[in-house]
């Protein structure tokens, strides 16, 4: 599901690195949740970024992983086999964003609900663009 607003404002980065944020989340989201269930990409704008979540009803992280899970080699249990991947994914992720003024962390919003969420520093108005 994408629930992005319209005039959702432009957010400095680049359109391959983002892409590949985007597809590390989103690949994870599937990965994790159990089938069936909805994986959701949220945007906003907000006063100075772009705030981005991929949100799932996978089982989150717990104990020691939550505190370590943007280091490589973190493979988080998983109920459904499913290839395990690098264990790298959510770092590359993170590098990519901070490389372009932004940070990528986890929430656990409510029970059952995870969120990988990223922000991005707004773009510059445009010429001729009140901002408005």
């Amino acid at each position: 599901l994408v629930d992005v607003p319209a005039d959702l404002p432009f957010a400095l980065g680049h359109a391959d690195s983002i892409q590949q944020v985007m597809g590390n989340l989103v690949d994870n989201a599937l990965k994790y949740a159990p089938a069936g269930t909805p994986v959701t990409i949220q945007a906003r704008g907000r006063e100075d970024d772009v705030f981005v979540c991929v949100v799932d009803r996978g089982p989150g992280i717990g104990g020691p992983a939550r505190d370590r899970f943007l280091a490589p080699q973190v493979d988080l249990p998983q109920e459904k086999p499913t290839p395990s991947g690098h264990g790298i994914g959510l770092t590359i992720a993170a590098c990519l964003v901070q490389a372009m003024g932004g940070k990528l962390w986890y929430e656990e919003r409510t029970a059952g609900e995870c969120r990988f969420c990223f922000s991005l520093p707004l773009a510059p108005p445009l010429d001729g663009d009140s901002g408005s």
